[in-house]
């Protein structure tokens, strides 16, 4: 059976390991991001990102909020000089940009959007400031969040929740409560579509109704926020979780030569497209997020996520580049989390050795274009952050498990 396209992937190129050149990579892309932002043109746009457009937007997908975020994670890690005040200047700066940039969306335009809405700038501020003004912002962003349809991710309720279970602030996460129980009870009552005996969701965005299995569009970044409330559900509905999300894992996996993947749609809508090896698509992201599911509580379980790393590994990294969501670094991710769950070496030494692999890939990407990829999620800094896991054997995703 075919589980990926080879055309998509290179051969793993890479030198030993080298903390030095890890951190001397992380150095140059922070202090050219620092550089290269302007309070009213944002990030000069990259020719893979915005090619129709001379700057970035603001979003933390791939705008500038993402790779202020990111920066200033870098600074409380103690491996780069920002300055706080700078950061909160900056910051506030982009709040004008979203309602612009909310203009051109349609019925996107008010929905609390994890990557792409304001929501993470005002906890972001109120985590530098401690200012009540933050605060109740975000707290009624976080409670208009109840009244948007569910999507997804990126887009709908299970972004919000992904976000909110990350709040530091005591004060705010006390009074989201409420909200993220509404929320909750939303996403479970939208677990109700049933295909073959499947449970699962349909996504209703950008005008079509599909059943989509991604982390960053479909199943598995829907069931996220559940997954990582194990702890506090009661023990039925916990068993329900985990019951609905093996089956779906399970039975949705192709297989062969001990090796996993998983489809990017289920039904007609998924007939006839490549099977892909991304964070946001196939098994990088579904490892990553599955690996929320408890480990030596299901062997079949195990061994497919096993079976999902080896062949991330088997694959070698993707030519789209370095980045979190479709290249070298949203993959290496898996190794981390595999490494996390299991103990076993192997997995650290491959994530390192997909990071030596995204250095040189991220030195060429400049050489090309003459200048860094400014964004979270497609670019530089989300290469920088997953460097950083690697140094620190650490498998939180960024935005995903740490903010």
């Amino acid at each position: 059976m075919v589980l990926f396209d080879p055309a998509r992937h290179d051969p793993l190129n890479a030198p030993s390991w080298s903390e030095a050149a890890a951190r001397r990579t992380i150095e140059d892309i922070a202090s050219e991001a620092r550089a290269s932002f302007d309070k009213e043109h944002l990030f000069p746009a990259h020719p893979k990102d915005e090619p129709s457009h001379r700057h970035m937007g603001s979003g933390y997908y791939y705008g500038a909020a993402g790779v202020l975020w990111a920066l200033d994670y870098l600074r409380r890690q103690s491996v780069s000089e920002i300055e706080k005040p700078w950061l909160v200047e900056s910051l506030n700066s982009l709040l004008s940009h979203f309602a612009r940039e909310a203009e051109g969306r349609g019925p996107l335009a008010d929905t609390t959007s994890f990557l792409f809405g304001d929501l993470p700038v005002l906890l972001h501020l109120l985590s530098l400031t401690g200012q009540q003004t933050w605060r109740n912002q975000a707290l009624e962003r976080i409670a208009s969040s109840t009244k948007d349809p569910v999507r997804e991710l990126m887009w709908g309720t299970p972004g919000v929740l992904v976000l909110t279970r990350l709040i530091a602030d005591t004060e705010l996460a006390a009074a989201t409560k409420p909200h993220d129980q509404v929320n909750l009870g939303r996403l479970l009552d939208a677990w109700s579509f049933e295909e073959d005996g499947l449970y699962l969701w349909h996504e209703e965005l950008y005008g079509s109704r599909r059943l989509v299995l991604g982390t960053v569009h479909g199943f598995f970044g829907q069931v996220l926020p559940l997954l990582q409330r194990l702890d506090d559900m009661p023990d039925d509905l916990r068993s329900m979780v985990l019951g609905r999300t093996r089956e779906v894992l399970c039975r949705t996996a192709r297989r062969g030569s001990g090796l996993a993947n998983w489809p990017v749609m289920l039904g007609k809508d998924g007939e006839g497209r490549d099977l892909l090896l991304h964070y946001c698509h196939g098994a990088p992201g579904i490892v990553t997020s599955a690996c929320e599911f408890p480990a030596d509580l299901d062997t079949e379980v195990d061994r497919l996520l096993i079976e999902g790393g080896d062949l991330i590994w088997h694959a070698g990294p993707l030519r789209k580049g370095a980045n979190l969501c479709h290249g070298t670094a949203g993959n290496g991710y898996a190794f981390l989390k595999l490494f996390a769950r299991s103990g076993d070496q192997l997995w650290l030494d491959r994530a390192r050795k997909f990071a030596m692999h995204g250095i040189a890939q991220y030195e060429q990407a400049r050489r090309d274009v003459g200048y860094g990829r400014f964004s979270l999620w497609t670019g530089d800094p989300g290469f920088a952050l997953f460097l950083l896991s690697c140094l620190n054997a650490d498998e939180r995703f960024p935005t995903i498990d740490v903010f």
